[in-house]
């Protein structure tokens, strides 16, 4: 009688401790704090992408250091955190005129690549009167009515002085949205500008 009900309590046990293992209860309000995370199909998988600084994510599974965000993507836990370390401009959806792309250009790089890259280089502008310390943004390139991508970027490398400009470079993998569209974009062909946009000064 002693085995048979001790086998009925590791029965109805096993389902629970099983669950808590697999699941987690959904942490909403969660952001990226690292500058950018790598994007994983699984943990310790292959590159999918980037999240950037201030991205906002909520966690539904955990897995060691990896867990899985509301992207349905892998990151490293170590990369997230719960509050906004920026003064945010107010969330409009219109183009930026604090910080302006002046012009840009794209080469394709594949010399020592697994997989070709694009490499994305803007020439950025500080129309304020400090310096920008930090900063993260969606850029957006479309013509006239027709938006080809909205991509989050951010940079937290350089310094932008008080209405001086600096050139920055980004670059995406072949696989990623904005790729097909960069690929053999030109300031003619396209226009690009940084929208919701978040200063760190």
């Amino acid at each position: 009688m002693y085995k048979i009900l001790s086998y009925l309590l590791i029965c109805l046990l096993l389902p629970t401790l099983a669950t808590a293992q697999t699941e987690v209860a959904t942490k909403t309000n969660m952001i990226i704090k690292q500058a950018s995370v790598m994007m994983a199909r699984a943990p310790r998988g292959g590159k999918m992408g980037e999240l950037y600084i201030n991205s906002p994510v909520s966690v539904e599974k955990e897995e060691g250091e990896w867990v899985l965000v509301s992207l349905k993507t892998w990151i490293k836990k170590d990369g997230l955190g719960t509050s906004v370390a920026a003064v945010a401009t107010p969330n409009t959806g219109k183009a930026s005129d604090v910080l302006v792309i002046e012009t840009f250009s794209t080469r394709i790089v594949e010399q020592g690549l697994p997989e070709k890259r694009v490499y994305l280089t803007l020439k950025l502008k500080n129309n304020s009167a400090a310096p920008i310390a930090a900063w993260k943004a969606i850029l957006i390139a479309q013509e006239d009515s027709t938006v080809f991508f909205r991509e989050p970027i951010s940079d937290d490398t350089k310094v932008i002085p008080a209405g001086q400009s600096v050139e920055l470079n980004f670059y995406w993998e072949p696989n990623e949205p904005p790729f097909k569209h960069l690929e053999n974009s030109t300031p003619e062909s396209f226009k690009l500008q940084l929208s919701q946009v978040v200063l760190e000064r």
